[in-house]
């Protein structure tokens, strides 16, 4: 099974699309990690969906000239019927304290830049060296969460990062 690395990943924020200045860093580090300021709020998850038991009743409202049944998203963006199951339920998400994210995966040259700095050789195996040879720019794969963790880790101590 592949493994990869876990944190840092790409995040794609909603209207980023549509707005070019929203796709921009914030931050590039000293090893060219680009990051983006996730503020500290409120923001809604998920889709707002019939269940199955709610659907069926309203068909049989509908066949009895009674009118359906909704319900209120949370969010006021109305009910999602093509939404997945494990989409739902739409919920509130607070983020207390604001934070930085990678937004582009960590690639090779920079996991690379750590196993050299950290002296981890040991993370060199077969498998390791075989996944990954797609380059230095390629995302680096076969890492554990523990791996990840330790090249945070690194980062954080590299940088002295703080929140903002």
């Amino acid at each position: 099974m592949q493994k990869t690395l876990p944190l840092l990943c790409a995040l794609l924020l909603a209207g980023a699309l549509s707005n070019p200045a929203a796709r921009a860093a914030d931050y590039t580090n000293s090893i060219g990690m680009q990051f983006n300021n996730i503020p500290a709020g409120r923001f809604y998850m998920g889709s707002c969906k019939l269940s199955e038991a709610d659907k069926e009743a309203n068909k049989k409202r509908k066949f009895l000239g009674l009118p359906a049944k909704g319900m209120t998203c949370p969010s006021g963006a109305g009910v999602d019927d093509e939404a997945y199951d494990d989409e739902t339920p739409q919920h509130q998400v607070h983020i207390r304290r604001g934070f930085r994210m990678g937004v582009h995966e960590v690639t090779l040259g920079q996991f690379k830049q750590y196993i050299a700095a950290a002296g981890r050789d040991d993370l060199l195996s077969d498998n390791f060296i075989q996944n990954n040879s797609s380059g230095d720019r390629a995302p680096v794969t076969w890492v554990s969460r523990h791996e990840a963790q330790g090249f945070i880790g690194w980062l954080n101590k590299k940088e002295r990062t703080q929140s903002y």
